[in-house]
């Protein structure tokens, strides 16, 4: 750090450019109530790779909830053993549904005009 402080030597670089050439599949697995981690970083990392795929879970940073339900590590173990366009997986991932973070749409607005009647 000393020598960086004095200009001796350049600080390390960090690059996710590399990523982009990675041909294995990468699975991501994010709390969307994680205390450490916001979820959006897990999204940005996930453009990353270029054969992704993201779960989001509705859980905090140790998936507190997936684990209680025994999906946690059973996701994770058979992404790994089977990959992803395994019957293995899908079916799990189709026992996580549940525990899928889904953003709520936007709440349909009812607008009046001064006269009380509703605008469409």
């Amino acid at each position: 750090m000393d020598l960086i402080k004095a200009g001796k030597i350049p600080p390390p670089g960090f690059s996710l450019s590399a990523g982009h050439s990675v041909n294995t599949e990468v699975f991501i697995l994010a709390g969307r109530r994680d205390e450490a981690v916001d979820y959006r970083t897990s999204i940005a990392l996930a453009s990353v790779y270029p054969n992704h795929r993201l779960f989001i879970a509705d859980d905090n940073h140790v998936f507190a909830k997936l684990s209680a339900s025994g999906l946690h590590t059973t996701l994770i173990r058979t992404f790994l053993k089977y990959g992803f366009d395994s019957s293995e997986l899908k079916d799990i991932l189709m026992r996580a549904e549940p525990f899928r973070w889904k953003e709520k749409g936007a709440q349909l607005q009812h607008f009046h005009d001064p006269n009380g009647n509703e605008v469409t």
